[in-house]
């Protein structure tokens, strides 16, 4: 049996997605911000790991 959405429960749903999305961001900001300033290459290689990760949508 499906369940049927109220608009109140999209509307959740929608401001839920968007908080996450900010949060998302903020992260993927954050690591280009640290990437450009990290000089070890072991670490850099792991930033560009995690931000090609956090880009992806």
């Amino acid at each position: 049996m499906p369940a049927t959405l109220t608009d109140q429960k999209r509307t959740a749903i929608a401001e839920k997605l968007a908080g996450i999305k900010a949060v998302q961001s903020l992260l993927i900001e954050t690591e280009t911000q640290f990437l450009n300033q990290c000089s070890d290459d072991h670490l850099r290689r792991r930033l560009e790991d995690m931000l090609e990760d956090d880009q992806k949508t």
